[in-house]
C-alpha cells in the first residue's frame, strides 16, 4: 500500500527545527498480519534522505460482546 506524497515546505516544530507529518492508512483494506511501514524522507535542501521502518501488526476486529437482554422485574405488590 502506498500513500500520496506529503510535501513539507516549512518547519512546523521550531523547537526541534523539524517537520512533523501524519498520514492515514485505511486499515480495512489490509488483511490481518505483520507489516513493515517504511517512510521515505527526502531533504532536497540538505541533500539528505532516510528511510525509517517500523514493524506493525494488524489484528482482526474484536467482536463486540453480546449485551444480555433486560429482564423485566416483577412489580412489587403493596404491603410486600
Amino acid at each position: 500500500f502506498e500513500t500520496p506524497i506529503i510535501e513539507a515546505n516549512a518547519v512546523n516544530i521550531p523547537d526541534r527545527n523539524a517537520v512533523g507529518f501524519q498520514f492515514d492508512v485505511p486499515l480495512a483494506q489490509l488483511a490481518p498480519g505483520s507489516y513493515i511501514c517504511q517512510v521515505n524522507v527526502i531533504d532536497d535542501a540538505g541533500g539528505t534522505f532516510t528511510f525509517p521502518r517500523m514493524a506493525m501488526m494488524i489484528t482482526a476486529p474484536v467482536a463486540a460482546p453480546a449485551v444480555p437482554a433486560a429482564t423485566p422485574t416483577a412489580a412489587a405488590k403493596p404491603g410486600e
